[in-house]
């Protein structure tokens, strides 16, 4: 049970930080595209992953199409908006000056 909310917590959290690494470490397009296309692609093996090894595969069966059209498009989004907010903030503290 502890490790299902601590793979959560990484789910969630990992883009979050990544985005903002993106901001740090990569220009503009490019940090924009990765902050978004990492998390969608590490998450779409998550779900290919727990789809082989689940210990109800009967129960995941045909559900990764789903998970990842709703809960990747989030994961996606997650890593742009820190990437937006991390970029507002550089820029507002005049340290942007780009990688």
């Amino acid at each position: 049970m502890k490790s299902a909310l601590a793979l959560r917590l990484v789910i969630l959290v990992g883009p979050l930080f990544f985005g903002a690494a993106c901001a740090l470490a990569f220009t503009k397009r490019s940090g924009l595209i990765l902050s978004a296309l990492v998390p969608w692609i590490a998450f779409f093996g998550f779900n290919l992953y727990t789809e082989q090894f689940s210990p109800d595969k009967e129960l995941m069966q045909g559900s990764v199409l789903f998970f990842q059209l709703t809960l990747g498009s989030l994961v996606a989004a997650l890593g742009l908006a820190s990437w937006s907010i991390a970029t507002r903030v550089m820029r507002s503290n005049n340290r942007w000056r780009g990688p």
